[in-house]
């Protein structure tokens, strides 16, 4: 029988915590650069100082629904910290358009 394993993915730190984790290593599953504010590697690693803003993209998203704030372009989202994302492991990467098709997009 073949068995698929699905990524790791966090919607927010708090999630992080629920899984019983206190901060995620670059090389941890399920670690993302939306997740580390400061850019040091380690996401979610002091309660809130880490929680990334959520901005109002008035999409009506609101970053609910376990993924980041959907933004027009990569370039905004970018601009406000998130991304990139990889297909088949964010579903973020659905939204915005992979020009150099690679795989990733808002890199």
């Amino acid at each position: 029988m073949k068995t698929t394993v699905k990524p790791v993915y966090y919607a927010n730190c708090d999630a992080v915590y629920d899984a019983g984790h206190s901060g995620l290593r670059k090389s941890d599953p399920g670690y993302r650069k939306a997740l580390d504010r400061d850019g040091d590697g380690i996401a979610c690693e002091s309660g809130d100082a880490d929680e990334p803003d959520e901005p109002d993209t008035g999409d009506g998203d609101g970053g609910s629904g376990g993924t980041d704030p959907r933004f027009g372009t990569c370039k905004a989202a970018k601009k406000a910290g998130y991304g990139p994302y990889t297909k088949g492991v964010d579903p973020e990467y659905a939204w915005y358009r992979d020009a150099d098709k690679d795989g990733v997009v808002c890199e």
